[in-house]
C-alpha cells in the first residue's frame, strides 16, 4: 500500500497539465489593470493636448480681436471635440514698457515709454477617466491650460 501512495505522489507531483491556465488565471487581472490604467492616462494626455491647442486657437484669435470675449470663447469651444468646460476667460492686462512686469491700467499713459497690451486666455476642462484607475492626487480632476499673447 506504501508503494502504491509513493508512485501516486510521483506521479502527481510531476504532473503539469493546466500550470499554465493557474497562472493566466493569476495573472490577467494585474494585466488587466494596467492596461486600464494606460488608456486613463493616454486618454488624460489626449485631453490635455486638446485642451492646450483650443487655448492656442483662441490666443492666436485674441491677438487679432482683443475685445471679443464671446468670439475667443467660441473660438476655443469650436476648435475641440472636448465639451465639459467649466470656466473659458479672456483677461486683458496692460504695462509700460519703463516699467515692466508692474500691471497698470490700460487707459494709463505711459511717460517715457508706451503702452504694452497682453491678453490672457485661459480655460478649465473637466476630466473624466473612463476606468478611474488613478486615484485624483495623479490624474486631476480638472485641467487648466493657459496662454499670454501680446495684442499691442
Amino acid at each position: 500500500m506504501r508503494i502504491r501512495n509513493d508512485i501516486a505522489q510521483t506521479r502527481l507531483s510531476n504532473c503539469t497539465k493546466g500550470v499554465a491556465t493557474v497562472e493566466f488565471a493569476l495573472i490577467i487581472p494585474l494585466f488587466l489593470l494596467m492596461l486600464m490604467g494606460l488608456f486613463d492616462f493616454g486618454n488624460f494626455l489626449y485631453q490635455r493636448m486638446e485642451l492646450e491647442n483650443a487655448v492656442n486657437a483662441g490666443s492666436k484669435y485674441a491677438i487679432r480681436y482683443t475685445t471679443d470675449t464671446v468670439g475667443i470663447e467660441s473660438v476655443i469651444t469650436s476648435s475641440t471635440e472636448l465639451t465639459d468646460f467649466s470656466s473659458i476667460a479672456s483677461t486683458k492686462l496692460c504695462e509700460c514698457s519703463t516699467n515692466l512686469g508692474v500691471s497698470v491700467s490700460c487707459s494709463s499713459t505711459c511717460v517715457g515709454g508706451f503702452l504694452n497690451e497682453f491678453m490672457t486666455v485661459t480655460a478649465v476642462h473637466n476630466f473624466t477617466p473612463l476606468f478611474n484607475t488613478f486615484p485624483s492626487t495623479i490624474l486631476p480632476a480638472t485641467m487648466t491650460a493657459s496662454r499670454t499673447v501680446r495684442t499691442k
